[in-house]
């Protein structure tokens, strides 16, 4: 079989572009494509609902509200020192033979590592923040990884395909969640974050659901496969080429709302939940407020009728605005503190998925005696106290703090490893057999 080569992939795009789907590898003048209709597709959620703004304030703003409200210190830093939560993804593709070609396995894994570098806020790109905003730069405590196990218990790699000339629209949307419609069904959404990867037709780039919006089994991300992050060969480059589409969307899958607050010019939203709910008094709106969203790569301090040159202007810089891929390299402190929030109010189950490892997760055993030293290590961790268990071997995974995967072994008892090889940082192992599972949080110091 011939190897599929850079030529193939000019020779892909070249094919949807005489197929004339959605334009994928024409770059878009004066940003003609639409960034994100979520919060469109969440009005028309409302308006066809004549409950569901009242039953979403309840159970979504008003909740988050009392949450932050309730904390004794108020919002925290953006950071947290507890180990990272990982969160199972599965990613459903779907398109004809040659878009499915044009998102490989590959480049599907190189945006999972987008999507930890940019909420991790270990992006190299982060070094474009303006002295205003550096103060501000947050970092969340969870990281992303493509599922190891389906909701049946089977092996995956967590990623799906069906092969079918499907397009969609900011209105249809729906159709590629589900297998009647000609799309692939979600994956339970209490257990994995749901991306859909498909062409719009109408130019979108990419939708989210709200937490507690819309029916559970539509809930998760869609976005269009020429967004994701691609080293060569974009379907837009110079503007949607560095995976922040989904960024973007991953950011309102988690209760992000846009920086300028969804509410026009009249300056009085902001990205918190307006116009559901007030700021509680405890908390900090560290989003400067925009009159509206920003496009292309500006520089400089930009002002709006909302952002003045007083407060430092339009934050263009953060992942929640329109500009194009190269210019977004931030969330705030107040932003990954909504969504870490979040993981306790709406999000809360996907903690205990399970599904990053190779396990079941048909049981999952309390090991009081387990013991596990010396944390700080430098060359090598002892492992003690490990449970008897009807699999007899144990997997051992260690995680960076991008979320890729630097260390796997297997080991049958209680045992030493060496960690010469892992360079001074913070780590995640799991340790895990079809019975039994533990996560410890790893420093490493040299």
């Amino acid at each position: 079989m011939e190897k599929f080569t850079f030529k193939h992939l000019l020779t892909t795009l070249t094919v949807l572009l005489l197929s004339g789907v959605s334009a994928m590898a024409q770059k878009p003048g004066a940003h003609d494509h639409k960034r994100c209709a979520t919060v469109e597709y969440h009005n028309q959620l409302m308006a066809a609902d004549p409950t569901a703004a009242a039953r979403w304030k309840a159970e979504g703003d008003q909740k988050y509200n009392e949450y932050l409200a309730n904390q004794a210190n108020g919002p925290s830093t953006g950071t947290n020192a507890n180990a990272f939560t990982m969160i199972p993804v599965v990613v459903h593709v779907v398109g004809t033979a040659a878009q499915q070609a044009f998102a490989t396995d590959e480049l599907i894994q190189r945006q999972i590592d987008v999507l930890n570098l940019d909420f991790g806020g270990t992006n190299p790109d982060s070094v474009k923040i303006p002295a205003l905003w550096k103060p501000l730069f947050g970092h969340a405590n969870f990281r992303f990884c493509l599922a190891k196990r389906t909701p049946t218990g089977t092996a995956t790699n967590g990623i799906e395909r069906r092969v079918n000339a499907l397009t969609i629209t900011a209105g249809t949307m729906a159709n590629i969640k589900q297998n009647s419609t000609g799309g692939l069904d979600q994956w339970d959404g209490n257990k994995y974050l749901n991306i859909w990867l498909g062409i719009f037709s109408d130019g979108t780039l990419g939708i989210a659901t709200f937490p507690n919006t819309g029916a559970a089994n539509l809930q998760g991300v869609v976005a269009h496969i020429g967004s994701i992050d691609q080293p060569c060969g974009s379907a837009f480059p110079g503007e949607y080429d560095r995976g922040r589409t989904l960024t973007h969307e991953v950011g309102h899958y988690f209760y992000m709302f846009h920086i300028w607050g969804d509410d026009g010019t009249a300056c009085t939203g902001n990205d918190w939940g307006t116009p559901y709910g007030a700021l509680p008094a405890s908390c900090t709106d560290d989003t400067p407020n925009a009159g509206g969203p920003t496009f292309g790569c500006p520089t400089g301090v930009l002002t709006d009728a909302c952002a003045t040159a007083a407060t430092g202007g339009k934050m263009y810089q953060n992942y929640m605005d329109y500009t194009d891929d190269a210019c977004m390299v931030m969330f705030t402190k107040g932003q990954v503190d909504r969504m870490n929030a979040v993981f306790d109010i709406a999000r809360s189950a996907i903690k205990t998925s399970n599904k990053c490892s190779g396990t079941t997760g048909v049981s999952l055993l309390a090991n009081n005696k387990l013991k596990i030293y010396p944390n700080p290590v430098q060359n090598y961790l002892t492992i003690e106290g490990l449970p008897k268990t009807r699999s007899g071997n144990f997997n051992i995974d260690i995680f960076n703090a991008l979320g890729q995967k630097v260390y796997t072994t297997e080991i049958s008892s209680d045992t030493m490893i060496e960690m010469t090889d892992l360079k001074t940082g913070t780590y995640v192992m799991t340790i895990y057999n079809d019975d039994f599972t533990v996560t410890q949080k790893l420093t490493v110091l040299k």
